[in-house]
């Protein structure tokens, strides 16, 4: 753990520490009553074996959830996509109080086959409840893929998140806009969706050490006559690229499948 140099406090506390690329520690501060801030990355939450025991300590030392991140992944886009979301808009499913809430869009919506990926709000982040739906196979770098997840952010400003949000996160996804999101499964596939985003990082690893360096990569099979033992000892480097490391741990689990 490693104390993060700020200019300025972050959410008040005068002191922040890295947990490793997962997610950040805050305590200190002249207003915060003693109390520390925990924030977890998606990488951070898959690490968590067991969330009832988190739920379990967190009920007894009464501390507060302040936001939770519930998110559903149709790899395929075959019953979730950008254009079923928008339609589900216009249709209404997302009305709170018998009208539709405020909506934007972010990304390439005149051309649906961009790869930048397209995404759209629903909601304000003020009022403590905001569904994000976008295309996040493009956002992880493979331009033609489907995958297209649903995302709702609950803030803990003005509601109470409870603490079961953490061993029954499908209920508050789907409960969060029944009509739309009613239909899925309060079984969230933690590890199918780490083993996207690691193959998909991998992959887009592969692809640029390709155009960089792939002609490096044959001269030196030529220079050490094809002996690619010797090519990889003159390459490889001690670690793991930036944009995998906080998924370091599954990318044998990822590679293999599971």
């Amino acid at each position: 753990m490693q104390q993060i140099d700020r200019v300025g406090k972050w959410n008040g506390y005068d002191m922040v520490f890295d947990l490793g690329g997962h997610g950040l520690l805050g305590i200190g501060g002249e207003h915060q009553r003693g109390t520390i801030h925990v924030s977890l990355t998606g990488s951070g939450c898959a690490h968590v074996s067991d969330w009832k025991a988190v739920q379990v300590f967190l009920e007894s030392i009464n501390a507060r959830i302040t936001r939770a991140d519930l998110a559903h992944d149709d790899f395929e886009g075959k019953t979730l996509n950008m254009e079923t979301a928008v339609q589900w808009y216009h249709d209404g499913l997302f009305k709170t109080g018998g009208r539709n809430p405020a909506h934007r869009i972010e990304g390439d919506w005149l051309d649906p086959g961009s790869p930048k990926g397209r995404t759209l709000y629903i909601g304000r982040k003020a009022n403590g409840k905001l569904c994000c739906i976008y295309e996040k196979g493009k956002q992880q770098g493979d331009t033609t893929s489907p995958w297209t997840r649903a995302e709702v952010r609950l803030g803990g400003k003005s509601r109470v998140i409870p603490y079961d949000v953490l061993t029954r996160p499908g209920h508050y996804l789907a409960g969060a806009y029944p009509e739309a999101l009613g239909y899925l499964s309060a079984v969230q596939e933690k590890i199918r969706t780490i083993s996207k985003v690691v193959n998909l990082s991998l992959a887009a690893v592969i692809h640029h050490t390709r155009m960089t360096g792939g002609k490096v990569v044959n001269l030196l099979r030529t220079l050490y006559k094809g002996d690619d033992s010797k090519v990889v000892e003159a390459l490889r480097r001690d670690g793991v690229p930036k944009r995998l490391e906080n998924y370091a741990d599954f990318i044998p689990l990822a590679v293999a499948g599971g």
